[in-house]
This record gives structure tokens, sequence and C-alpha cells, in this order.
């Protein structure tokens, strides 16, 4: 199923979100509620955002230092090695432009340097993004409520990814610094509403976030399929941007399925 008939079906599901109250919502018949229908959807696609990012963070963090790197390498033998992998990609012709420029003319050395320090970037760039979600999680319980700290999570993480499919190191880290703001504010946050759509002590509870994480795993899967090979045989941009473009899907349904959540996560707790 494409991406746009994911969408489309979201938008039909959505049509029927309509004011409620937390009894009645809370009093759903069934298995689910169909709330947790719409933060399914909108789970999925800022996962499919968040773990699209992250396909391409680290071999982007490579191409960057490899790219600094490349007055080094000798001009003869990076033009021996473009030749060579164009003739066996049948003419593919490379440029500094493509995602695997710098990886294919580096000498081997400064390929394994490169990636050595694009891995060490990569786990602080993931320590700070669990960080980040602790203290999310806080200020959602606190002072901002979930609904706005989700809204705004998601506005930060749509600019953060479209700021990183700006060419240059400066643009892909102030990019990453915003989306792990945002993707602290984001995710903790949406899932604790999911808990909001139970009493205590409903057995469903349990089925209802099995649904929930497979729209992570959905999500995560589908931008694996499209998000980190567009980014990795196409354009590096072109796949930062399509990660931006599906947070804002995201978004999207968040603000059309706003009414059907009633009080659930408008106000921070007392």
């Amino acid at each position: 199923m494409s991406g746009f008939s994911i969408f489309k079906a979201s938008l039909i599901i959505l049509q029927m979100a309509h004011p409620t109250s937390l009894e009645e919502i809370q009093d759903f018949k069934g298995k689910y509620p169909k709330q947790l229908w719409y933060l399914f959807l909108i789970e999925m696609w800022e996962r499919f955002t968040f773990y699209g990012m992250r396909a391409l963070l680290a071999l982007y963090i490579s191409h960057l230092i490899l790219s600094a790197d490349y007055h080094q390498a000798d001009k003869v033998t990076m033009a021996e090695k473009i030749e060579k992998y164009e003739e066996e990609h049948k003419g593919e012709k490379i440029t500094p432009e493509h995602p695997q420029y710098y990886i294919i003319t580096s000498e081997q050395k400064y390929a394994g340097e490169a990636e050595a320090i694009s891995n060490k970037r990569y786990g602080i760039i993931n320590a700070f993004i669990y960080m980040m979600a602790f203290i999310g999680g806080l200020f959602a319980d606190k002072l901002f409520g979930f609904r706005k700290s989700i809204f705004w999570g998601g506005i930060l993480m749509a600019s953060g990814t479209f700021l990183m499919a700006f060419p240059g190191s400066f643009n892909f880290y102030l990019g990453v610094c915003i989306l792990i703001v945002g993707t602290g504010f984001f995710k903790p946050n949406i899932s604790t509403m999911v808990g909001m759509l139970y009493k205590d002590g409903d057995p469903r509870r349990d089925a209802g976030f099995s649904l929930f994480y497979s729209g992570i795993n959905t999500g995560a899967f589908l931008s694996g399929l499209t998000i980190a090979y567009i980014g990795t045989a196409y354009s590096w941009s072109l796949g930062f941007s399509l990660a931006g473009i599906c947070m804002l899907l995201g978004l999207t349904l968040f603000m059309f399925t706003q009414k059907s959540l009633g009080p659930i996560g408008l106000t921070p707790k007392p």
C-alpha cells in the first residue's frame, strides 16, 4: 500500500471525529476506542519520520566528514574509482552531490576513521534523544499539557528534518538539535494519551497498547523501504525532505482529530 493510500485512508477515518466527553471515550464498546486509531495513524507517521531520519543519520555524518577530508585523497585514484563504479552500475553518473560520492572516492583509511567518528556522534545524538524524552514528559505533565507538547514537538521535528535537507554541516547539526527537542516533546506524550483512553483497570488496555505499538513498527518498516533507500541511492536532501513531509502529514491528522479526544491532554496535571 502506497503512502498516499495510507494517508487517504487516514482522512476517511478522521472524518468520523466529533466532540465527546472523557466518560464517553472510556465507555467505548468493542476492543478499541476509535480515538486509538487516530493516535495509531499519527504515531505511525511520526515514527516514519524518526526512523527514516535515523537510518540516514550515521551515513550522512560519514558523508560530511569525508567531504571535509576530500582534499587529502589522490585525485587520479578517485577518478578511477568513479569510473569503475559507473561501469558496475550501468553508467550511473556519480557527482559530488551523489550520496555515495565521498564513500566511493575516499581512501579506505579515511573511510574507516569517518565511520568510527560517525558512530560516536550517532550514539551521542541518540543519548540526547532519550534524555529529552524525559524532560519533554515533565514539561507536558506540569506545564503545557500533552496536546500542546505534541503539536509543538511535531512542528519542531518537521522543522529540524527540513533543515537537515539543506547542504552543510551547520544546517545538519542545527536541524538535529531541533529534532531532538521536538522528539522529546512528541514521543512520550502521545503514548501517555493512549493510556488515558481507558479507565483504570480496564483489561482492554494491553490490547490497545499492542495496536498502538504496531503503528510504530509499521512506520519504522515503511521508512526503511522508502526514506533510507531514497536518501542513500538518490539524494540526501530528498530523503530528509520526505521525512519532513511525513511529519507534516502526522500533524495534519492530529489537528483534524482534536475534537474526538475530548478533554484528554488539554491541560497539565494539577
